[in-house]
């Protein structure tokens, strides 16, 4: 090929099906790099939560030992349960919020810090004693006798309330505790994050986290 033709060839630039090549080629790498990152967005974000949880776990053992290994109680004279949690958390209140809340908002920045977990208490369906105490009265399970009897029962997990003005606040009643609504917040709002008894923290579908009379993750029933 002549130096000529060359030359002639860059000062005609590109033809318009050369042009389409490139367009098609681009948009093909788009469409294969963009889920690729969004993937890896969500899954560190549910990571994030993960560490959360466990942070919050390692503070309510910490509540615990300063308690004679009891548990907070969902509510009382003294406030809710993430109240007293915060002292052992260094007062970081964004340990209470999953990175992936679908309800996070500044648009009122007099509200109180938003909170995405919930405590396992204050349940109304089923007959039985609950980790953070329950609305007949219960008191707080203690967390030592809790982990003899089973550590397959949830300590906390993901209810981050039902829309952006009706959601969960630290210090605050709305949505403190868990019912029989199971967390849809991750891998497309099929479910949502859980801590156990023994600390460990696992991702439950909507199926799973569905409280009934046969699910032992959720009460220790009552003598």
């Amino acid at each position: 090929m002549s130096s000529s033709f060359c030359s002639a060839r860059l000062k005609r630039g590109f033809t318009l099906i050369e042009m389409l090549v490139v367009i098609a080629i681009l948009a093909l790498l788009i469409s294969l790099v963009v889920p690729v990152v969004s993937n890896s967005l969500k899954k560190g974000r549910e990571l994030g939560c993960l560490s959360n949880l466990r942070q919050l776990g390692q503070a309510l053992v910490m509540y615990a030992s300063d308690h004679n290994s009891q548990l907070p109680r969902y509510q009382d004279s003294n406030g809710y349960w993430d109240e007293k949690l915060a002292k052992y958390l260094g007062e970081e209140a964004t340990v209470f919020v999953c990175p992936m809340d679908p309800y996070l908002s500044d648009e009122d920045p007099a509200l109180r810090p938003p909170r995405t977990y919930a405590c396992n208490g204050g349940q109304r369906y089923v007959s039985g004693q609950y980790p953070f105490g329950s609305f007949d009265g219960g008191d707080a399970l203690y967390l030592e006798e809790l982990k003899s009897r089973t550590q397959h029962i949830i300590l906390l997990g993901e209810r981050p309330g039902s829309s952006m003005t009706d959601r969960g606040y630290q210090g605050d009643g709305s949505y403190s505790t868990m019912d029989q609504i199971p967390g849809s917040v991750h891998r497309k709002g099929r479910g949502g994050n859980y801590l156990y008894a023994d600390l460990r923290v696992e991702y439950l579908t909507i199926e799973e986290a569905t409280l009934s009379a046969e699910a032992d993750i959720w009460y220790v029933p009552a003598p």
